[in-house]
């Protein structure tokens, strides 16, 4: 059986659960009222989703009346989630960005790695082969 996450309308609890593919509600732990689906794991999928979803929920403006916000917080999915940052003009950081570095330490990180990237160049360039 596939690994599901279901929210509590009533409480707000964001759980787990194994359940057939038809089995579109399910109930809650915490308050017993019937919960709907939210997000499929699939299959032999680990448990990180429904944890990551919450600490996203944590920094939505619950007072925003945009669509996108009140969908994701009404049903936060993954593809709920993307609206919502479309719509608040977040995005994903990229390869090379810094989480949580001073400005000053990041310069210093990209310096010595362009150093790295041009001595390389320098070396393939002057790099004599001999084939004998």
């Amino acid at each position: 059986m596939p690994l599901y996450d279901f929210r509590c309308d009533e409480c707000g609890l964001i759980f787990e659960r194994f359940a057939g593919y038809e089995d579109r509600e399910n109930e809650c732990p915490e308050c017993g009222r019937s919960c709907e689906r939210i997000l499929s794991l699939g299959r032999n999928a680990y448990r990180e989703d429904a944890a990551w979803i919450e600490s996203v929920l944590e920094v939505v403006d619950k007072d925003d009346k945009k669509p996108a916000t009140k969908k994701f917080l009404e049903a936060p999915t993954r593809t709920n989630m993307k609206a919502w940052m479309k719509e608040s003009g977040l995005r994903h950081m990229a390869d090379g960005e810094f989480r949580n570095v001073d400005r000053e330490r990041a310069e210093e990180i990209h310096h010595r790695n362009m150093t790295r990237v041009l001595l390389r160049q320098k070396r393939e360039r002057e790099t004599i082969n001999v084939r004998g």
